[in-house]
């Protein structure tokens, strides 16, 4: 059972991250409006971190599944009879939001993204030839950092 609620106190931390990274997607909108790009910078960075305490999360959840699976002899967590079905309920409850939060974050991450494009684009049509390509390497640079 101490495997279960392991389980289940990753998937909330997860869900902590997501609500970060969707905050920061907020933020990202606002910063491109403003077109504050050295801001919108900084916060891609921060982001980055924030997505990487995810994927730590992800490993800890795999390892704890592996483990669960492993200790009742089971090939998914559906089958398993010895333990309160309130905390597998609770498992799968949690794991459905965090599906849902993912859900949401790619499609921010999508319109965040387009609206980066959008923005530089902007920029390009507004320069001249002969600054074409410095536009082209900045814009190059800054997706390199996200």
């Amino acid at each position: 059972m101490e495997l279960i609620k392991k389980l289940i106190s990753y998937n909330q931390e997860k869900l902590e991250y997501l609500d970060k990274c969707l905050t920061a997607n907020q933020m990202a909108k606002d910063l491109i409006k403003a077109k504050n790009i050295n801001a919108l910078s900084e916060l891609s960075k921060k982001k980055k971190t924030l997505i990487t305490s995810v994927e730590v999360i992800d490993d800890k959840i795999l390892s704890a599944m592996s483990d669960v699976k492993k200790k009742h002899n089971v090939k998914n967590l559906q089958d398993i009879k010895d333990v309160e079905k309130e905390f597998l309920t609770q498992l799968r409850d949690v794991s459905i939001l965090v599906v849902e939060k993912m859900v949401e974050l790619k499609i921010s991450d999508d319109e965040v993204l387009s609206r980066i494009d959008d923005m530089f684009a902007s920029y390009d049509e507004s320069v001249d030839e002969n600054d074409t390509k410095k536009v082209e390497y900045y814009t190059n640079e800054f997706f390199a950092r996200l």
